[in-house]
């Protein structure tokens, strides 16, 4: 039959291109992710080399698009002869559908399917090319393998449209069409949030929405008009940018540059403050539980010397959310001074589920509750803002009858994070501790007491103040045989030594408080009274009472 071809096209393809498809051509799998594999000539289907994330590229066939671009830049028969034998290969080891291996997972399906539909301006039309496109169009339209209404679900969509309009079969078009209009209304709010609970995610989905505009275009259909919401994604990724040039690492996200989308504000963010004109608000609150703010935009102090406070809050974990709610990132002096455990891939289960779970985060713990339920939803009460301060009031109740309350105040000058933490606990006998994940750059310098901890790197000084009593402080930090408290994520399956600060203490009278400075500014002078905290000059209210009192 004749086929309709562009489809699954992809738009970027990885910088070592050539190098790709010259190592394919000798039988060997290259991925800046993974050593060089030998995966034979042709090829062995049925290799486990690595981990599952090798084996979901292995299966996925997206390398296929660099020899896509290899033979369309060079002409060179021998890649388009690649393409033909890696395809038919794959086809002849793979004569049925099994959703349960490797080979056949949704996503690396959806992937795959992509690949295979955008080879139809490659290689011939056989009936054993055509029949691979069907089985994967049939894969992708049972429901039974969809994902629903979050990237992969999305990517699933794509696919089943790329193969649809390749075949022409009208019937999987429209049911791709309808599950992505669908999706998108999910997936992305009015304010450009997504459901992903993960920065970097913010951005993947913004490509996804794009591929499906271009893919409805080629088609002559008609773009739904939740696609607008696409536009909104862009005031996201600009209030999530750190002065350094990347975005906050949130959720399951690496430290990935700003993207410099041309045109947008993004350029100016991505630049540094070097292209463009600085966006008109240096706070934005988005409902689905993200707050960002700075100290400036560079208009009046270097574009790299400003700070910002990341809060989270909103709906309970999913997708590639983290247990992070009430948990803050403070980027000050160019590094993340305070954050989480980070995160570092999915090969290792123990360090996942530490990443995962709610020790690796800046938050208040309970033991002796019952267990953290991660699908607690967390309330921002209150954002109030002044003109020498930003505060933001949250309250869940994660753990069964503990009531948490957590008031983040962020001061411009003299710059600190004011942290109040009130905990109610009705019954029984439990343990509080405060913790907060620090930078792998920062060492402790000196401690005093349950107090005071003065903590030093290269870029400068971060001061931990309790301001109320409790029964102990700890710094753990690179403990040796274990992966989990003390270590951050910095990369896949990469970790480094950061310490971690546990303050502890009993309830008592069924209340719990922490009141915590966090500054940048050894030594400043603080004076606690009722109601409010004056830091440096700074008058702070605290819409909480302090009622709690901690055995000391």
């Amino acid at each position: 039959m004749e086929l309709s071809t562009g489809h699954g096209r992809r738009t970027e393809v990885p910088a070592e291109y050539l190098q790709i498809a010259d190592r394919w051509a000798q039988g060997t799998m290259h991925t800046s992710r993974y050593p060089d594999t030998h995966v034979g000539d042709p090829v062995d289907w049925s290799l486990e080399a690595h981990d599952g994330s090798w084996l979901f590229r292995f299966h996925n066939m997206e390398y296929l698009f660099s020899i896509y671009r290899a033979f369309d830049e060079t002409g060179e028969e021998r890649y388009r002869e690649l393409i033909d034998r890696l395809i038919s290969s794959w086809v002849a080891a793979h004569p049925t559908a099994q959703p349960e291996s490797p080979a056949w997972m949704r996503h690396t399906t959806a992937m795959r399917a992509q690949a295979l539909a955008f080879a139809a301006g490659y290689v011939p039309a056989t009936d054993d090319y055509v029949g691979a496109l069907r089985q994967h169009g049939k894969f992708l339209a049972n429901p039974e393998n969809y994902s629903g209404a979050w990237n992969h679900g999305f990517d699933e969509s794509l696919a089943l449209l790329a193969v649809g309009a390749t075949v022409a079969d009208r019937e999987w078009m429209d049911l791709a069409v309808r599950r992505a209009s669908d999706a998108i209304v999910a997936m992305c709010d009015a304010q450009g949030a997504t459901n992903e609970q993960a920065s970097v995610y913010h951005f993947y989905v913004w490509k996804q929405f794009g591929q499906f505009e271009e893919e409805l275009e080629r088609c002559g259909l008609e773009p739904p008009p939740a696609l607008r919401r696409r536009e909104a994604i862009i005031d996201f990724l600009v209030h999530a940018s750190q002065p350094d040039g990347r975005l906050v690492s949130v959720g399951d996200s690496l430290g990935t540059p700003i993207p410099r989308i041309s045109g947008t504000p993004l350029e100016f963010t991505a630049s540094k403050g070097e292209v463009g004109e600085p966006p008109s608000r240096r706070v934005q609150v988005f409902d689905r539980g993200w707050a960002f703010a700075r100290t400036g935009w560079g208009t009046e102090r270097p574009y790299a010397e400003e700070s910002l406070l990341t809060v989270r809050f909103g709906p309970g974990r999913a997708v590639h959310g983290h247990s992070d709610h009430t948990g803050f990132h403070y980027f000050t002096q160019g590094r993340t001074a305070v954050g989480d455990a980070g995160f570092s891939g999915y090969a290792n289960p123990e360090r996942r589920a530490y990443e995962l779970n709610e020790y690796g985060h800046s938050q208040v713990v309970i033991s002796g509750a019952g267990p953290y339920r991660p699908t607690a939803p967390t309330e921002l009460l209150r954002y109030t803002s002044d003109q020498e301060w930003e505060q933001f009031l949250l309250q869940d109740s994660p753990y069964q009858g503990v009531d948490r309350r957590r008031t983040l105040t962020f001061v411009h000058e003299p710059e600190c994070v004011l942290v109040h933490d009130s905990v109610f606990v009705p019954r029984g006998t439990v343990v509080a501790r405060q913790l907060m994940h620090l930078a792998p750059s920062l060492q402790l310098k000196s401690q005093e007491g349950k107090e005071l901890l003065h903590f030093t790197d290269e870029q400068g000084s971060l001061e931990i103040r309790q301001l109320l009593p409790v029964t102990n402080i700890d710094v753990a930090r690179g403990t040796e045989g274990s992966l989990t408290t003390g270590w951050a994520g910095i990369g896949l399956s990469r970790h480094a030594p950061s310490a971690v600060v546990t303050s502890r203490g009993h309830v008592k009278n069924r209340w719990c408080d922490f009141l915590t400075l966090v500054t940048p500014r050894p030594g400043l002078g603080v004076d606690v009274g009722a109601g409010q905290v004056e830091v440096g000059g700074v008058v702070v209210p605290l819409p909480v009472p302090v009622r709690g009192g901690i055995d000391g």
